[in-house]
């Protein structure tokens, strides 16, 4: 996943398809929970997984988490990453440009 947006719309999409067959008991809330869970790429759970369980050490994303509330959690981390992302660029432009100017002198 990119960003926050594409998590919105995984969310968005997997809440169609998921809520009708929890709710008919066709599936239930905890393999509902996992296959959202799943439905990140392998990279993403791995860069993801520390930062989930660290207030929860003995909960698993997947079966563990609601659905709902790894969706929160998810996207706060994926808006925190594009802040820090952001800041950096910000922090190395700033750098060339003091590079720069240093050369002028």
């Amino acid at each position: 996943m990119e960003d926050e947006d594409n998590i919105t719309d995984y969310f968005d999409d997997f809440r169609t398809l998921a809520d009708p067959l929890v709710s008919s008991c066709r599936m239930s809330r905890r393999e509902c929970n996992k296959l959202f869970w799943q439905g990140f790429h392998a990279d993403d759970r791995a860069m993801l997984y520390p930062r989930l369980i660290g207030r929860h050490p003995f909960q698993k994303p997947g079966a563990d988490f609601d659905y709902q509330e790894l969706f929160n959690r998810i996207h706060t981390i994926f808006a925190q990453w594009r802040r820090e992302d952001k800041a950096a660029e910000a922090e190395a432009e700033r750098q060339r440009k003091l590079e720069d100017d240093h050369e002028l002198d």
